[in-house]
């Protein structure tokens, strides 16, 4: 049985969503709008330097909507393959999209946007699709059962 109509609006529209957000966030640092893109900020992590801090923000909050996103399109139409599928695609297109942000820049590295998403990002977006599938699941499970 395939997708009903809803169930696919549901997901092209969350993924689009998705989508651009995480193009305004990539756009956003290529234009210099993002402060202390392309500068190279102290040694002391991910705290000492305001571009460093957006992308983890920015990065931590797409990972959770992209885990909790793929688990609700998994869940509602029964099919928790489509919301693993999903998580994956969402977290492959934010790889590539997240390539092209300019380099989070250390005194004597540059490491890419990427590098900090399959680092901080790959695990939120997959627990955040564990525990709300489990959680879709088991409120699908207590909202069937008959009274006694």
């Amino acid at each position: 049985m395939g997708l009903s109509a809803r169930e696919k609006m549901m997901i092209v529209r969350g993924g689009a969503v998705y989508l651009a957000v995480l193009l305004l966030v990539v756009a956003a640092a290529r234009l210099g709008l993002v402060p202390g893109a392309g500068e190279v900020g102290g040694a002391d992590g991910t705290f000492a330097h305001p571009y460093r801090v957006v992308m983890a923000l920015t990065g931590f909050l797409l990972a959770a909507a992209l885990g909790t996103w793929s688990a609700v399109a998994g869940v509602t139409t029964c099919r928790i393959w489509l919301g693993l599928m999903l998580l994956a695609a969402g977290g492959a297109v934010a790889l590539l999209a997240s390539e092209i942000a300019p380099a989070i820049l250390y005194p004597d590295d540059r490491y890419p946007v990427a590098f900090g998403w399959t680092v901080g990002g790959v695990p939120v977006a997959v627990v955040t699709w564990l525990a709300a599938t489990a959680g879709g699941r088991a409120a699908g499970r207590s909202g069937t059962a008959s009274p006694a």
